[in-house]
């Protein structure tokens, strides 16, 4: 974006999987600004190179995002063990310790 434009546009420094709840690089407080533009289901394209491939796993209170919705409700997602049924149904099992990045970004 700066390299086409000349400017920092609406580029932001932040930990993309913590946000919008929780996080602490310098361009959280921007980003939180822009809400209503770049929060969830409000972006139309979004870049990235995220550490795909790192020996980096996500752990903590950023994967706890991931196990509950807006409502502070736990929901099935990517955050816990899965196990297929015989018949081929999908089982959710225990609460996951830790995640690679890629799957929780994707």
């Amino acid at each position: 974006m700066m390299m086409l434009t000349g400017s920092v546009g609406n580029t932001f420094h932040m930990d993309s999987l913590a946000f919008p709840t929780s996080g602490s690089l310098p361009g959280l407080p921007d980003a939180r600004r822009h809400l209503d533009r770049i929060g969830p289901g409000a972006v139309d394209v979004l870049l990235t190179n995220p550490p795909f491939g790192s020996d980096i796993s996500v752990t903590g209170p950023v994967l706890e995002l991931f196990r509950t919705g807006p409502s502070q409700v736990e929901e099935p997602s990517v955050a816990f063990s899965w196990t297929r049924e015989k018949d081929g149904t999908l089982r959710r099992g225990k609460p996951a310790s830790s995640e690679v990045p890629e799957k929780l970004f994707v």
